[in-house]
């Protein structure tokens, strides 16, 4: 390790240049040095960088494609898997205990926002996001959004016409889909939770309040705490209307044929969570870790992501299969959850429940 680490200076050089300079005035003499800095490219060889995450296979094709642009970093970045939860949950109980962690992370926002209140994340303004929404990254650049991820409403194509499609949120509650309809349990504190709690602030209390009591009272959703399971219940016609599914899944599925299709009813903006990167503060490889974050930000790496079956890319612009232009074309994103609806989402989960959902 000590050779790599004279040899990366060596090829960096840091070089010592001596001029004499001989004034014709005085005779006198100056010694001038120069001193050349590692790139951060060279500093990132002597890194390696560990990636908690929930994204599953869509983080080898991106590695792939990092590793292709830097062969000279191949094997130093490794990514573990697993729930969204556990991420910020592990990385804490990991930073107590004193045991090695997670350098960055890819991870669903909302679980993000668990790291961010504990200050465990590094701020990192990449020069990429001038390509970005603002409201697609943290302002003191401790997050970054990636992947944008809409949720909405889906209906089975065989069972419900186009005009019979609710056009408003109220249209959704109506009594006639009682018996029809399948909901994300809003016990669940996970994105049934979330989208519907977040709501509130974009349509105002007097139509949140009057949706949720027609949920509870019209339509009467049966619950599902999978929300994978409430968009297969629809493919397979076990319910007309699911209630709070993603656009990406739903895409999926209508590729493969199937009798779906997806809609954000016309007096709401279209709810979108997001997939962010981060870097883990006082990690011991930031340079790689911000490499790394720069390639996943870039137009290269987000053209990448929107060439992956279906993920959306969160920068503007990008030429890719799936882009949210080609998918809902002028969409009105909002972003949610707010931090105070992350913060809250077990006793908002609670209220849910005691208010008679499951």
């Amino acid at each position: 390790m000590a050779r790599e680490k004279i040899s990366a200076l060596t090829k960096v050089q840091v070089v010592i240049v001596v001029a004499l300079i001989i004034l014709a005035a005085g005779g006198g003499a100056f010694l001038i040095l120069t001193l050349q800095t590692p790139s951060r490219l060279e500093l990132a060889k002597n890194e390696a960088l560990s990636v908690y995450g929930n994204i599953e296979g869509d983080f080898a094709p991106i590695l792939k494609g990092f590793e292709t642009k830097y062969p000279e970093l191949k094997g130093k970045i490794t990514y573990t898997n697993m729930g969204p939860p556990e991420v910020p949950n592990r990385i804490i109980s990991e930073k107590k205990e004193g045991k090695p962690t997670a350098d960055m992370i890819f991870l669903a926002y909302a679980n993000a926002q668990q790291l961010q209140r504990e200050q465990l994340l590094k701020p990192y303004k990449s020069k990429e996001l001038s390509a970005f929404k603002p409201e697609f990254y943290d302002p003191n650049g401790e997050w970054a959004g990636a992947i944008l991820l809409p949720a909405g409403f889906v209906y089975n194509t065989n069972l419900v016409g186009k005009n019979d499609v609710p056009k408003t949120l109220m249209d959704v509650t109506d009594a006639k889909w009682r018996g029809k309809q399948e909901i994300h349990s809003l016990a669940s504190r996970s994105l049934g939770t979330q989208y519907v709690a977040s709501l509130k602030e974009v349509v105002g209390d007097t139509l949140y309040q009057a949706f949720v009591n027609g949920l509870l009272q019209g339509s009467q959703p049966k619950a599902n705490s999978s929300l994978f399971t409430v968009l297969i219940d629809v493919v397979d016609g076990k319910a007309a209307i699911g209630v709070v599914a993603f656009l990406h899944d739903s895409t999926k599925q209508k590729e493969q044929g199937k009798p779906i299709e997806f809609f954000s009813p016309q007096d709401i903006p279209l709810m979108t969570t997001l997939s962010v990167v981060s870097i883990i503060k006082d990690t011991k490889n930031p340079n790689l870790a911000e490499l790394f974050e720069d390639y996943v930000l870039s137009a290269e790496g987000q053209t990448l992501v929107g060439n992956i079956q279906v993920r959306i890319p969160a920068r503007t612009g990008v030429d890719a299969k799936y882009t949210l232009d080609k998918l809902v074309p002028n969409a009105n994103i909002k972003i949610f959850p707010a931090p105070a609806i992350a913060s809250n989402i077990g006793q908002i989960a609670d209220d849910f429940k005691k208010m008679g959902f499951n």
